[in-house]
């Protein structure tokens, strides 16, 4: 059973986030698109489903609308920060030095605790994959 109203709060709560981060324009997508794409799906819990060709990848859930602001930002941020990095891409650099810190600069914009939480993800990557500069 929809909860009433939700997804207008979400997309609400999300124009704010975008709005800080200077993203206009922004859409959640409801519907899937078969690309690999998240969209939104609310039902007792808020649903991030990423499906390809019809196919169901990976489905977060949560109550906590805070937690479904990080998972639809994280994901739109990792989009903005890669293509940032191919932009300005340094030879000899490990692409995801650029990457990483674009990522936490602007989830830093929409929310301090969304930079840190980050910054250890990526610190737990590097912990297992660290930067490796001047290969290729």
């Amino acid at each position: 059973m929809k909860r009433a109203g939700d997804l207008e709060t979400v997309r609400r709560r999300a124009e704010h986030y975008a709005a800080r981060i200077g993203i206009r324009d922004f859409v959640i997508p409801t519907e899937p698109r078969g690309d690999g794409s998240p969209y939104l799906e609310i039902d007792e819990d808020y649903n991030f489903v990423f499906e390809e060709r019809g196919v169901e990848r990976r489905r977060w859930k949560t109550k906590d609308i805070e937690e479904l602001m990080y998972w639809i930002f994280k994901v739109v941020i990792s989009d903005i920060a890669g293509r940032f990095e191919l932009l300005n891409r340094r030879t000899g650099e490990d692409p995801r030095r650029q990457w990483f810190s674009k990522q936490e600069e602007l989830l830093g914009l929409a929310s301090e605790a969304w930079a840190a939480r980050k910054a250890k993800e990526h610190q737990a990557i590097l912990a297992r994959s660290p930067f490796r500069d001047d290969i290729g």
